[in-house]
C-alpha cells in the first residue's frame, strides 16, 4: 500500500470507515483485470496484424491458436503472480515488478514451448507482442495508479496505527505522504 496517512486512527477511538472505504480494492482490482485484458488482447491482436498479417502462411497450428493461447497464459500468469494481489495494489514498485516478472516469464515459457513442441511460431511476432504487451500493462498501471491517487481524497486508503506522541497523528496526517511513511528500526 501506498503510506498515506489521512484520518489516522487512535486507539481507543471509535471512529468508522465510510462504507466506501472498505470496498475501493476489490472494485479497483476487477477494473485492473479488465484493463490487463484489454491491453494483452490488444497487444496480441496488433502484433498478428503487423507480422502476420493476412498473408500469413497456415502452418500445422491454425493461426488464432497461438495469439489465444498466448494471451490466456499471459493472464494466467498476471493473475497467478499476484499482480492484482491485494497487498500489490498500489504497493509502489512491487506492483510494477510483478507485471514486468509476468511478461518476462512468459517469454521464457513460450520459449521453452516453441523449443521442445516444435511450433511453428514466428519470432517477430514474439518481439511485436510482448514488448508491446508489457509497455502496455506498466502504462496501464500507471495509468491507474495516477487516476487512484488524484480521486483519493482520503477514501481509498488504508487504515494504518501511528505509534508516538499524542502530536505524531497529526503531524502525519497534515504532512505528504512522503514524510509519513513506515517506521524503520
Amino acid at each position: 500500500m501506498t503510506s498515506t496517512c489521512s484520518r489516522p486512527l487512535l486507539l481507543g477511538s471509535t471512529a468508522r470507515a465510510r462504507p466506501r472505504d472498505r470496498h475501493w480494492q476489490p472494485v479497483h482490482r476487477r477494473r485492473l483485470a479488465v484493463s490487463d485484458t484489454v491491453v494483452v488482447v490488444l497487444a496480441v491482436a496488433l502484433a498478428q496484424v503487423v507480422r502476420l498479417g493476412s498473408a500469413a502462411p497456415a502452418g500445422r497450428v491454425p493461426r488464432t491458436f497461438v495469439p489465444v493461447l498466448l494471451a490466456l497464459a499471459w493472464l494466467g500468469l498476471l493473475a497467478l503472480l499476484g499482480t492484482r494481489g491485494r497487498r500489490t495494489v498500489g504497493s509502489g514498485v512491487q506492483e510494477y515488478r510483478r507485471v514486468l516478472d509476468a511478461s518476462l516469464r512468459l517469454l521464457g515459457l513460450v520459449a521453452v514451448a516453441v523449443l521442445l513442441l516444435d511450433v511453428p511460431v514466428s519470432r517477430g511476432y514474439l518481439a511485436v507482442a510482448l514488448p508491446l504487451g508489457t509497455v502496455g500493462l506498466l502504462a496501464s498501471r500507471w495509468s491507474w495508479r495516477r487516476w487512484l491517487s488524484e480521486r483519493s481524497e482520503g477514501t481509498h486508503g488504508a487504515r494504518v496505527l501511528v505509534v508516538g506522541s499524542r502530536v505524531a497523528p497529526r503531524r502525519c496526517s497534515a504532512s505528504s505522504p512522503a514524510t509519513c511513511g513506515p517506521a524503520t528500526a
